[in-house]
């Protein structure tokens, strides 16, 4: 199936990428490519996005404040740098700290 390219080459700004607010306390930002889809979640202080599951595999890295990320029964408290991998089909939420946290989801084109 072919896409159209969906973005430009070269820098990119995030302020022009589609924003939302997916749960209260959390506002997101979302850059689809050809093949990948970028999201930014900035989560207010203790804010959650539920636990979910996805059929793809997908990253999620920590930029900054601390979260708590539910991965099947474990529960990984990530700090900036971090990277945790989602594998397809596990079930996975997250819960921000104290200072909120800010994360990038990486991972393939959704529809």
């Amino acid at each position: 199936m072919s896409r159209e390219r969906a973005l430009p080459e070269g820098r990119l700004e995030w302020t022009s990428f589609a924003s939302g607010s997916p749960h209260e306390g959390v506002r997101s930002r979302r850059l689809d490519s050809e093949e990948l889809t970028l999201i930014r979640y900035e989560f207010a202080p203790r804010a959650s996005y539920p636990l979910h599951v996805h059929e793809h595999e997908h990253f999620i890295h920590a930029v900054e404040g601390g979260a708590s990320v539910r991965l099947g029964s474990d529960a990984l408290e990530v700090r900036p740098g971090d990277v945790v991998r989602v594998p397809a089909g596990v079930m996975h939420g997250i819960t921000a700290g104290d200072q909120g946290a800010t994360l990038l989801n990486v991972g393939p084109r959704r529809s």
